[in-house]
């Protein structure tokens, strides 16, 4: 099997849990989306969940993502306002 190629990743920190965003290039190049989260059990394992997101459907996520935002008031710790 063949791994993805890694094109930027972001690692997010919140308690105990992690959060990691990646883009990866597929074997056939099209891109895509990983986000995982990882969270730390109390035997110090990590519980891991992922989805990810195809090129064809980023945009269509992002948007709906969007258009969910208000309903999540501004901490003030996001690393980019303006999403």
């Amino acid at each position: 099997m063949y791994e993805d190629k890694d094109i930027e990743s972001v690692q997010v920190s919140a308690g105990r849990r992690l959060y990691f965003i990646d883009v990866k290039e597929a074997k056939d190049g099209s891109r895509l989306l990983k986000l995982t989260e990882g969270k730390k059990m109390e035997n110090g394992a990590f519980d891991r969940h992922r989805i990810l997101i195809y090129e064809e459907d980023i945009h269509n996520v992002f948007e709906a993502i969007k258009s969910l935002m208000h309903h999540f008031p501004d901490r003030g710790n996001s690393r980019n306002s303006k999403i």
